[in-house]
């Protein structure tokens, strides 16, 4: 009965999307959550094990934050993507991305293009950060 149940479920608007449309449509809630600072949302995007690899803290692992969310010391007001690659195995997708971050660190703005490399992994119907590392400023050549 409940395999029969199944096959006559309605499917939803998250099931028809491909897993590269998942993770795009998840990449843009985790630059929401960011921009606003929303930790509830983060810690529903971030895996229970988050490795975290950073100029401060390599290898470190979070149960939530990115180290730069959260934090008196950052604030993100804007992040633009600049470019996307997303490589999909399995479970588990990698997403290179260079973005253009606006804000304050230390109550000084910041303005600078970055490169950051995430792992989502599918936790049951959801996409979660596994793995997370950012890169200095990238500069054009």
């Amino acid at each position: 009965m409940g395999e029969m149940e199944n096959r006559n479920a309605i499917p939803t608007f998250k099931s028809m999307m491909t897993d590269h449309q998942q993770i795009i449509e998840a990449e843009e809630r985790l630059l929401t959550a960011v921009q606003s600072d929303d930790q509830m949302k983060l810690k529903e995007l971030f895996h229970d094990e988050l490795v975290v690899l950073g100029r401060d803290r390599p290898g470190a692992m979070y149960a939530t934050g990115l180290g730069t969310t959260g934090s008196d010391n950052m604030k993100i007001r804007k992040v633009k993507i600049l470019d996307r690659q997303i490589n999909l195995t399995g479970n588990t997708a990698m997403v290179l991305v260079v973005e253009k971050v606006m804000g304050k660190y230390k109550g000084h703005p910041f303005e600078g293009r970055y490169l950051y490399m995430r792992v989502w992994k599918r936790t049951g119907t959801d996409w979660k950060v596994a793995a997370a590392s950012g890169s200095m400023p990238v500069i054009e050549f």
